[in-house]
This record gives structure tokens, C-alpha cells and sequence, in this order.
């Protein structure tokens, strides 16, 4: 019976590893260079459009807050991504510091929710 219940638990675990893997953000899947759109979840406000070359984000365009370019790049929309995932995304390009942590930093803030905030704090004050 201790086996069969060790097993079990076994199976379970790589159930759920397997589930998590083919549940985790669009924003993490991204391998090819070019631009790419998501609306995140809850800020109908908050689109976001990022040039992605060699996995790393080197410019964005927030149409609502008139960033100043004038057409929107033509972008792969991703969907509808929670605020938590992109923010989580969005901060591992923060540090080392490079050409674009300001802006990353910028759209973080823009989120405008508690988890945006804490991230801006830990990065203020540790």
C-alpha cells in the first residue's frame, strides 16, 4: 500500500508539472525576434507592445499613454495576459541595467496595481 501511495503521489506531481508547463505565460514563450502585443488583464488601458530581439525587450510603444510614436508596429497579439505575469516578465529586465530598464521600469509602473508597486519598492530599497 506504501508504494502504491508513493507512486500516486508521483504520478500527481508530473501531472502537474506537465500541466504547468503547457499553462505558462506567452510572454515567457517568446523565441523569435519582432514585435508582440498583450492587453493586460483588468486595464483595458494597458496595452503593451514590445520589440523583442534575442529574447530581450528593446523598445515599447504604450498607445495609451501616447508614447510618442504615431502608428502602432505591426505587433503579434498574444492575448490577454494577467497583470501578475507580465509584471513578473517585465522584471527580469530590469537588472543588470541596459538601454531599456527605464522604459521597462516605465511599463511596470503603468500595471497601477499593488504588485507593480511592491516591485518598484523591493527594487527602490533593497
Amino acid at each position: 500500500m506504501k508504494t502504491f501511495l508513493h507512486l500516486a503521489f508521483a504520478a500527481m506531481l508530473f501531472a502537474a508539472c506537465v500541466t504547468s508547463e503547457s499553462h505558462s505565460s506567452d510572454l515567457l514563450r517568446i523565441t523569435s525576434d519582432g514585435w508582440y502585443m498583450w492587453q493586460v488583464e483588468g486595464n483595458d488601458d494597458l496595452e503593451i507592445h514590445a520589440l523583442i530581439e534575442s529574447v530581450q525587450p528593446k523598445e515599447f510603444v504604450l498607445p495609451g499613454f501616447h508614447c510618442g510614436r504615431r502608428t502602432l508596429p505591426d505587433s503579434a497579439d498574444l492575448g490577454v495576459i494577467g497583470a501578475e505575469e507580465s509584471i513578473a516578465w517585465l522584471q527580469r529586465f530590469v537588472a543588470p541595467r541596459t538601454a531599456v530598464s527605464d522604459e521597462v521600469l516605465f511599463v511596470i509602473v503603468a500595471h497601477d496595481n499593488d504588485d507593480a508597486f511592491a516591485v518598484i519598492e523591493r527594487l527602490l530599497f533593497d
